[in-house]
């Protein structure tokens, strides 16, 4: 991911109220993000979500491999 990328979804992340955005007055500044209270609501969710990926990519790749040979086939 660039750097412009990742600002942009720290952004609307922020935007959000997910994540809060503090600058430190270094030199150069440096910017911190953490999660509010609404985005730790997620982690949970999300962590199951990532299991669930890991449990099923196997069958996924599969299903996806299947696809693109039959499509090859036609």
């Amino acid at each position: 991911m660039s750097q412009k990328m990742l600002t942009h979804t720290l952004r609307q992340l922020e935007g959000a109220g997910l994540a809060r955005r503090w600058v430190e007055p270094t030199s150069p500044p440096a910017v911190h993000y953490s999660l509010t209270a609404l985005g730790d609501t997620l982690v949970g969710p999300l962590r199951e979500l990532k299991r669930w990926a890991e449990l099923n990519m196997g069958a996924i790749d599969a299903l996806r491999t299947a696809a693109v040979k039959a499509r090859h086939d036609q």
